[in-house]
């Protein structure tokens, strides 16, 4: 795992642009993704689906966790066990006791109760209203 954070460092650093790239593995190998590409992810037990701009669908069989924690320097917030979502692709909020968000691809997601007030400060971080 630490050389894949290494790798993905390492990939990030060469780069020389505000564009940073993933390094997502898949039963095929590894493939790096634009991270401003990622809508969420979604936690399914010990896997994680990430879910693109491009309707791209990634299965890793890496705990959401882990990428709740590469991801926290990027505006990504974990709205609920489930989601760890990129703030700038949020289309929506609506209300409710955690309410949802509407991604910019068009899935609607709840928000948890517990998550709710620090979820609405950091969107208040990233966009102004």
């Amino acid at each position: 795992q630490s050389t894949k954070q290494i790798e993905n460092l390492l990939h990030n650093i060469n780069e020389g642009t505000t564009k940073k790239k993933i390094g997502l593995s898949d039963k095929s190998g590894i493939e790096f993704f634009e991270i401003d590409a990622i809508v969420y992810c979604k936690s399914e037990n010990v896997y994680t689906t990430f879910y693109f701009d491009n309707k791209t669908e990634i299965v890793t069989s890496k705990s959401i966790k882990d990428y709740e924690k590469e991801l926290s320097n990027y505006a990504f917030f974990r709205i609920h066990n489930s989601y760890l979502i990129n703030l700038h692709k949020v289309k929506k909020y609506i209300r409710g006791e955690g309410g949802q968000v509407v991604m910019s691809n068009g899935a609607t997601l709840d928000v948890s109760r517990t998550r709710k007030d620090l979820f609405l400060k950091k969107l208040g971080e990233v966009w102004f209203y």
